[in-house]
């Protein structure tokens, strides 16, 4: 046992002579350059702005007359029938139970 403790503290010891021996350095930062420069600044550009445009052949035709059905279940919920709009005209959306 007292050997083991004598090889621990003399390896210690030698880590500690190794750090102590390489060392650590310091040297002076460098000295800091200042320069001087003229700087030109232009008015920043106005922001694009996106524009779009919606051309619709007016508004939708009158609302169709539909016929509901027996409600299939207690909780459901009617939704009525609406017109509906892409690029090629007005579409009819039947009317469901929900």
């Amino acid at each position: 046992m007292r050997f083991l403790k004598s090889k621990i503290i003399s390896a210690g010891l030698l880590a500690f002579g190794a750090v102590v021996t390489v060392g650590c350095t310091y040297s002076e930062p460098p000295p800091r350059r200042v320069v001087e420069r003229e700087v030109i600044t232009e008015p920043a550009p106005p922001p694009y702005v996106e524009r779009e445009v919606v051309v619709t052949e007016g508004p939708p035709p009158p609302p169709r007359v539909e016929v509901v059905a027996v409600r299939p279940y207690p909780s459901a919920v009617w939704y009525r029938g609406c017109w509906a709009h892409t690029h090629h005209g007005y579409y009819w959306v039947r009317g469901h139970w929900h």
